[in-house]
């Protein structure tokens, strides 16, 4: 039976990660997809661990499938498009290695898609942490993404896209070339062909604030600014305007704490007495 959904998921080095993601698939009430892993050749287990999850889902339930392919670039844009290239599916979705799904998730966009006739979307998002600063954060970019609905400069999130297959040819795919905001540029060329897309309340998609917690959050957002800026008023980014490496053991890596603190953490008594508050 042929697929109603293609998930596209672009890989590098994500073995710790991966199998999150994988295991929420596997859990869907909607059983009529297959999963395409668009590997960026990685160093670790990832190939490993994605096998592991075919083989399971084959002898559980034949009806959903799985590809694995081997990227020759560590692009996203090439990645996700490559494996829309070898989807099947009639609707395309793009997830990143490192998001978790509920168990209704496809479910819930398959019926909205059937009652609304949508042709391009993305949903609701949480926060991996009960943090109060993480749960604001999330919260603002939902809202973020739902007023750029009512402007001329749309937003959708890479790690977060459901789109008909022939629509997505239609607006061209993602631009291979862009080192940063691939998805921003994708929604910008969406808008140009008079796509608005749905945001969805439901179901809830969760990502991951790693980023935010390896790099610190003013540094990260400092980023999303910077390539933003740069995005709506000079065009697609070509080029490296900062380091921004794709990979997930890059994630994995502490922080490194600067010496003053961890001399300071040391001797805190003695700094209390001479930096008095």
């Amino acid at each position: 039976m042929k697929p109603f959904f293609s998930i596209v998921i672009p890989t590098l080095n994500e073995e710790k990660f991966l199998p999150k993601l994988l295991e929420s698939l596997g859990k869907q009430t909607f059983k009529n997809f297959e999963v395409i892993v668009v590997d960026g050749k990685s160093e670790d287990q990832t190939v490993a661990v994605a096998r592991e999850f075919l083989d399971k889902a084959n002898r559980i339930n034949k009806t959903n499938r799985m590809k694995i392919l081997t990227s020759s670039k560590r692009n996203v844009g090439y990645q996700r498009n490559l494996g829309a290239r070898q989807a099947k599916g009639d609707y395309l979705v793009f997830f990143d290695a490192d998001v978790t799904v509920e168990q209704n998730f496809l479910k819930k966009v398959y019926q909205h898609i059937k009652k609304e006739e949508s042709l391009l979307m993305t949903t609701w998002l949480l926060p991996d942490s009960h943090e109060t600063i993480d749960e604001l954060f999330v919260l603002l970019t939902n809202y973020a993404i739902e007023l750029a609905r009512y402007t001329k400069k749309a937003i959708l999130p890479g790690f977060n896209i459901v789109v008909e297959r022939n629509t997505f040819w239609a607006i061209g795919g993602f631009d291979e070339r862009i080192k940063h905001a691939e998805d921003i540029d994708f929604a910008q060329k969406a808008r140009k062909k008079g796509l608005s897309p749905r945001f969805l309340k439901e179901p809830l998609l969760t990502i991951s604030l790693r980023r935010f917690r390896r790099e610190g959050r003013i540094e990260v957002l400092r980023k999303y600014s910077k390539s933003l800026t740069y995005l709506l008023f000079k065009g697609p980014i070509t080029r490296d305007l900062f380091d921004y490496p794709m990979g997930g053991e890059y994630h994995l890596e502490k922080k490194k704490t600067h010496p003053f603190k961890t001399l300071k953490k040391k001797w805190h008594p003695f700094f209390q007495l001479l930096f008095p508050r």
